[in-house]
């Protein structure tokens, strides 16, 4: 059972952001939680790299088309 440590709202625009940090009471549950969550953040930082560079490939392969 994960416990609310902090809580708080932020305005954007015309809505209402509410963020929630939750922390586990187990301090090895919480090792637990957040390897996963480094683990998750890891594969998405790679994720946008990987898009980022097949978006600058696919670019550079239509400049090479339209000079032929």
């Amino acid at each position: 059972m994960r416990v609310v440590a902090k809580k708080w709202n932020e305005e954007y625009g015309n809505s209402t952001i509410v963020h929630i940090d939750t922390v586990c009471p187990d301090p090895k549950c919480q090792a637990i939680v957040e390897m996963e969550l480094n683990q998750k953040r890891d594969k998405l930082i790679a994720l946008q790299h990987k898009t980022a560079e097949r978006s600058k490939n696919a670019k550079r392969e239509r400049k090479t088309k339209m000079i032929s």
